[in-house]
């Protein structure tokens, strides 16, 4: 068999099936699967394809392969056959988000006796960058409450999300 490398104590047995876990290169995975043929009788039984599966990860593929003391019914209808995919991401900041706007994790506050804001518009801004005209009386937050002497005047609209999951490549 190709490259394959079988776990140390494979083989759970339950009643007349004997479950098989081999681990290999991903590039392997599909000619190895496709080796066994469906309630063909090997040395551990009768192998059982729609019980079989292949799990890929980053660098290596698992095969769970099953075998039975008797063959498998041999008619197989659509909508029995059970997929699962494990995929492997990693959180990335809020902030590198395409079409990010600082007001999903940000509150704006502004300080107490500051007029109305005019010309800038808080629900538009792409970064947490104030205009230097405001500098002095709004700012972004991002705890619980503003300090003293500051109220919030826009509250955040994605509250609690600091960060998005981004898939990991291989």
């Amino acid at each position: 068999m190709a490259n394959y490398v079988a776990t140390v104590g494979d083989g759970a047995v339950s009643g007349d099936t004997v479950t098989r876990l081999w681990m290999c290169q991903k590039d392997d995975a599909d000619s190895i699967f496709a080796s066994y043929k469906h309630n063909t009788e090997y040395s551990d039984g009768y192998f059982n394809k729609y019980a079989s599966s292949i799990a890929y990860s980053e660098g290596y593929s698992t095969l769970t392969m099953v075998f039975q003391g008797t063959p498998a019914e041999d008619e197989h209808f659509d909508g029995q056959i059970e997929h699962s995919c494990n995929a492997s991401t990693f959180e990335k900041p809020l902030e590198n988000k395409e079409n990010y706007l600082a007001i999903w994790n940000h509150d704006l506050w502004v300080k107490n006796g500051t007029p109305t804001i005019s010309g800038w518009n808080p629900a538009e801004a792409i970064n947490t960058l104030i205009p230097a005209a405001l500098q002095n009386s709004v700012k972004w937050g991002d705890s619980d409450a503003p300090p003293e002497g500051w109220h919030i005047s826009v509250t955040r609209t994605k509250p609690g999300v600091e960060a998005y999951n981004y898939p990991a490549r291989w």
